[in-house]
Parts: structure tokens; C-alpha cells; sequence
């Protein structure tokens, strides 16, 4: 495994992938149910190469096809269902497999505060999707007391980075691009994220809290809830200064 520039990294940890499949009437393959499979898969693949975990594509494939059987064999015919299924790798390469059904309501929007934790853009683990986030699930233990859906970091220059389970989005004008934080400021790529930029729907732009206040509209996404409207609830007291929206960007409508 790769130096933690200066990190020490978690002991024992696994990678970590979450899909969204949907069991629908007519679907032809089982693994056509995923979302965004190839993005998932190759994200996996490219953080077992870092960290030197065993990583065969085809045997990845082969477990999500057979856990889309179970679920299709027990979902009737004209039912359509979203599921949650957590795939984990382990470092002896071993993989794990669960799923959860999803709810069939979706809120209007979320609520969302700023942490009061900074991470560190030289950390590792942030550009990895594994089970080493101390951070992440402190403050995702926090939340829960809460009518919170999601905390939103800052790195230690200040700049807007990810929450706990989603990406972040920002929106000046009505019809302009999303805005996401860079992967650079230390955060996550997102599967559903990568798509928006893949897209031009979304395009990179360093972000600050003020920025949260100047919005026009914010969004927390990740595959499996895909974009949710969200709230920014500041702390009491520590209320940002608004601001004027970055300049110089392209807004070309979507």
C-alpha cells in the first residue's frame, strides 16, 4: 500500500462500492439493473490497484450478477423495486455482498449543516471509497440525533469538499451548470458525480462556505438517491458572510 503522505492509515480496511439496482418488468439482464455498473466497477478496480488488493473484474461481475438473481427471482413480475447493494473487498481479496431494500418515497429536499472538522486534502483515503473514515462516521453519528440528512466538510484551506455519504453541488442561475468542488480539494469522485461532468450538466469549481449563502440552489447526489434539493442549515453563530457567485465560469444552460 501507497504512503498516507504522512497519515497513518487504518490497520485493517476493506473497499467499498454501493449501487442502486432496480428490478423492473422486462429487464433482459440481471446486471442491467445496476446503476452506473461500469463506473462502480472500474472506480473499484482502480483503488485495488493502488492499495495492492487482489481485483478480478469478471469475478466482481459475477457476484453482483448473482445477487441480482436472488432479488430478481423474489420481486414479482410487474413490481419495480430499488435496492441497496454494498459490495466489499477485502485485502485477500474476498468479497461480501448485501442488499436492503430501498423506500419508495423521495423528500422534496434535505437539510445539511458544515462541519466543524476540517479534513486534510493530503489524505488518501479520501479518494478512495473504503471503510477506513473515522471522521465520516463520527460526524454521520452526530447527525443522527438530528433532523440532518448530511454534514458538508471544508479542507484545510478553507475550500468545500463532500459530506459523509454524497457530493456536493451548487447552481448561480437558473439555467447555469452545477458546480462540484474538485477532486483536488479532497473529496470522493462520485460515480453519479463523474456522470454530470461526463455530461457537461456539472462542471469543477473550487468552492467556499460563502458560497453555500450565494446559491441559487444546492444538491447532495450519489447514485443510489441520485440529486436531492438540500437546505443549508448554518450553526448558530456562525453564520457565513454571503458572496458574489465565482466568476469566470461557462453556464451554459443544461
Amino acid at each position: 500500500m501507497k504512503k498516507n503522505n504522512g497519515y497513518l492509515p487504518c490497520s485493517s480496511f476493506e473497499l467499498i462500492e454501493t449501487f442502486r439496482f432496480t428490478s423492473c418488468p422486462g429487464i433482459s439482464e440481471p446486471l442491467a439493473g445496476y446503476y452506473l455498473l461500469s463506473r462502480h466497477v472500474d472506480r473499484l478496480g482502480s483503488s485495488a490497484r493502488f492499495f495492492g488488493f487482489p481485483y478480478t473484474k469478471a469475478l466482481i461481475l459475477e457476484a453482483l450478477e448473482d445477487t441480482a438473481t436472488r432479488i430478481l427471482s423474489g420481486t414479482g413480475e410487474d413490481e419495480m423495486c430499488h435496492y441497496r447493494v454494498r459490495l466489499l473487498l477485502g485485502k485477500t481479496g474476498a468479497v461480501r455482498i448485501t442488499c436492503s431494500l430501498m423506500g419508495q418515497d423521495r423528500p422534496s429536499a434535505v437539510k445539511f449543516d458544515l462541519s466543524d472538522l476540517a479534513v486534510c486534502s493530503k489524505d488518501t483515503f479520501l479518494y478512495h471509497k473504503t471503510t477506513c473514515r473515522p471522521v465520516y462516521r463520527r460526524e454521520r453519528k452526530r447527525i443522527t440525533t438530528t433532523d440532518l440528512f448530511e454534514t458538508v466538510f471544508t479542507n484545510e484551506r478553507g475550500q468545500l469538499t463532500e459530506g459523509t455519504i454524497s457530493n456536493l453541488f451548487l447552481r448561480f442561475e437558473p439555467v447555469g451548470r452545477l458546480l462540484t468542488p474538485p477532486v483536488a480539494s479532497g473529496l470522493l469522485n462520485g460515480t453519479l458525480r463523474a456522470e454530470l461532468l461526463a455530461q457537461r450538466r456539472a462542471i469543477e469549481c473550487v468552492l467556499y462556505p460563502n458560497d453555500l449563502l450565494a446559491a441559487s440552489e444546492i444538491f447532495l447526489g450519489n447514485s443510489v438517491r441520485g440529486l436531492l434539493k438540500a437546505q443549508f442549515v448554518p450553526a448558530p453563530g456562525c453564520l457565513p458572510l454571503a458572496s458574489n457567485p465565482p466568476k469566470n465560469l461557462d453556464h451554459n444552460p443544461l
